[in-house]
């Protein structure tokens, strides 16, 4: 399966955040730091700091979302499916192992056909 998503460095700039999305026709960014995921960046998130009018050379890390959803490693299936299910437009669950590092991104059309 092709990788619907992208992850990037913290310090890139909200510009480069921009042509990551529009390079891999994603919605969805992984924002990381040290390996270690601190937000993530969407079409949502890319259209309220246009509105705020942000610089595009603002580092990414200032227009992020800080407060996204997650699981960790050992989530069995049955509760995944009813997080995808609650949270309607969840399209990518990142399962984090331990200090945040990324284990493996999930993605809704995997659970919810």
């Amino acid at each position: 399966m092709e990788q619907k998503y992208k992850i990037i460095q913290k310090n890139h700039s909200f510009r480069y955040g921009i042509e990551a999305m529009n390079k891999n026709s994603t919605g969805t960014l992984f924002i990381v730091e040290n390996e270690k995921i601190i937000g993530i960046f969407s079409e949502g998130d890319f259209r309220k700091a246009i509105l705020r009018e942000i610089n595009l050379d603002t580092p990414i890390k200032y227009v992020m979302n800080k407060k996204f959803k997650f699981i960790g490693e050992n989530v069995k299936e049955k509760k995944i499916n009813k997080i995808f299910k609650k949270i309607k437009n969840l399209q990518y669950l990142p399962v984090l192992g331990k200090n945040k590092k990324i284990i493996k991104i999930l993605e809704r059309d995997e659970f919810i056909k």
